[in-house]
């Protein structure tokens, strides 16, 4: 059995591998493409991506295959302009030709480190890191993503914060709706319950304030030294991405450094959404010449080429990890692909003033989004941002989901979802979805009530919002290979009728379900409502079922 595996996997590999080198894919194999990649999500990745992807495709599950520029394209050869960006990696673009050359050149010669010997890229991008930053921020720490660089920026100033004052256990203060990241730590310190609730508990010693209320901070940290609760640090995002664009007051991050001077507290800037030039400045904090004291970078900072990312801090405050620094390590930061990858979206962005361009593309298009606004302020209620980073608030989740879809089928991507506009924790969009899917009986608007505790209209909405989604993503898609076929009714019996006596509006649906060749395993299924039956049409099949 061992060897009829390694047979197998080995088979696989030199598939994937030819995919790889293929520039060119006929029709069947494009299909085929597309096929094996669903059923390996459904059996190896995670089956929940193909329900909550958020590409608003209805109309085929779809595939990146290439890229180039500010476009990329599904493995049809379909084109998308790209306005989603990754969420910020791709400010350069996909696949920028001056980051390509310098890591493609890295990898002639050597793409990973021994970890014993210096490795001379990876001085090279501090150096420039250092020349580029505000202030005295000098040293830096490399790992492999935003996220990490959030959970050494908070490790770097608790030990800071002790040596200020031994055997104390260090506070750090965030901001409501900030987004740090998934990780332990950088969960900690992510003000969004959607995100936390399900991790609870976790870090202690993590207070929240009000973004943009630079009093509320001022207030929290009187009380946290009233209490005797030492803080570390304050963190916060220049402008908050994942929580929407929000821009903040003016006077805010100048008033928060002389609120974090006063309590002899340090401010860690989170520049992994706002950095490289995104919001028409090369770090979002640079808007209001403000230094932190520490920084820390990610998405963009690789040139959307290699993952990487860092944290810089001053010469005082690195020093404990001076004194030792095997106190916090990762075994492929720094790496020289990685940080060639650095050297060369940094030349790009210096070269090719991706600052001033994200400021000028970016109020060219505020203005348009402002225009639209003032046509439709029944569908737009908000323009927000800055530079490169806008956000759109529609006056509701199906405005914003509409807008999202239609633009995908045009060939637009962007950050919509499912969820976009909405209030409710996303915890409650999960689960609504869950009972509703799982149900074997059509559940009501009253028990999804019940069951989320929200309001009747509310279930109601979050009821026919999703089956409208179901509904525009399953009834154009073709299944293949084995199909069973049947048929069932939604919405059941009333209560207290008569036995057998169902109610006047049962629909009846067409259900089809493409299975693998023991006709064991769903791979897909579609759902099509009865209307009459003259509207039924099998057609006839590519391959038995």
């Amino acid at each position: 059995m061992e060897e009829t595996l390694r047979q197998q996997a080995l088979q696989r590999s030199r598939k994937a591998l030819d995919l790889m080198a293929r520039s060119q894919l006929d029709a069947d194999e494009q299909q085929a493409v597309v096929d094996d990649c669903r059923i390996n999500f459904e059996r190896y990745v995670n089956p929940g991506i193909l329900e909550y992807r958020k590409s608003c495709s209805t109309d085929y599950t779809a595939v990146e295959w290439r890229d180039e520029g500010n476009v990329f394209y599904d493995i049809h050869g379909k084109q998308f302009i790209d306005c989603l960006g990754g969420y910020g990696i791709y400010m350069l673009g996909h696949r920028h030709p001056t980051v390509v050359k310098a890591v493609t050149d890295q990898l002639q010669h050597q793409a990973l480190h021994s970890q014993e010997l210096l490795d001379p890229m990876r001085g090279y991008a501090s150096e420039l890191l250092a020349m580029l930053t505000p202030g005295d921020l000098r040293y830096t720490f490399f790992c492999n993503s935003g996220t990490e660089a959030n959970e050494g920026a908070l490790k770097l100033a608790k030990l800071h914060g002790k040596r200020k004052k031994a055997n104390h256990t260090n506070g750090i203060i965030s901001c409501l709706r900030g987004f740090h990241g998934k990780s332990f730590g950088s969960l900690s310190i992510t003000g969004k319950s959607a995100w936390r609730e399900p991790f609870y508990p976790l870090a202690p010693n993590v207070r929240f304030v009000p973004y943009g209320d630079a009093d509320a901070l001022d207030k929290e940290l009187d009380i946290c030294d009233t209490i005797g609760l030492d803080i570390a640090a304050f963190v916060a995002e220049p402008v908050q991405g994942e929580a929407g664009a929000h821009v903040p007051p003016d006077d805010y991050f100048p008033k928060v450094r002389e609120i974090c001077d006063k309590w002899g507290v340090l401010f860690i800037a989170d520049e992994v959404q706002t950095g490289m030039g995104r919001t028409g400045t090369l770090w979002g904090i640079d808007h209001w010449d403000v230094t932190p004291d520490i920084m820390t970078m990610g998405k963009a900072l690789g040139g959307a080429v290699i993952p990487v990312g860092c944290f810089i801090s001053t010469p005082e405050i690195f020093e404990p990890f001076m004194e030792n620094p095997y106190l916090h390590t990762t075994t492929f930061g720094g790496n020289p692909m990685a940080t060639s990858a650095v050297i060369g979206a940094l030349h790009a962005t210096l070269e090719e003033d991706i600052p001033g361009q994200a400021a000028a593309k970016g109020a060219w298009l505020r203005e348009r989004f402002l225009e639209l606004q003032g046509k439709y302020p029944e569908l737009l209620e908000e323009v927000r941002g800055l530079g490169l980073l806008i956000g759109l608030e529609y006056c509701s989740e199906a405005a914003g989901y509409a807008v999202a879809t239609g633009l995908f089928g045009e060939g637009v991507l962007t950050g919509g979802t499912l969820f976009s506009a909405s209030h409710l924790p996303l915890t409650t969009w999960f689960l609504a979805m869950h009972l509703l899917t799982a149900s074997k009986t059509n559940l009501s608007a009253l028990e999804l009530k019940r069951h989320l505790g929200v309001s009747y209209d509310t279930a109601w909405k979050l009821k026919h919002k999703v089956m409208q989604a179901m509904t525009e993503r399953e009834a154009p898609r073709q299944l293949n290979g084995f199909v069973q076929i049947d048929d069932a009714y939604l919405c059941g019996e009333r209560n207290g009728g008569k036995p057998g006596r169902g109610s006047e509006n049962k629909q009846a649906f067409l259900i089809a379900v493409e299975t693998d060749a023991d006709l064991e395993h769903p791979v897909y299924a579609v759902i099509e409502p009865v209307r009459t039956l003259s509207l039924i049409h099998i057609s006839e099949p590519t391959r038995p079922y």
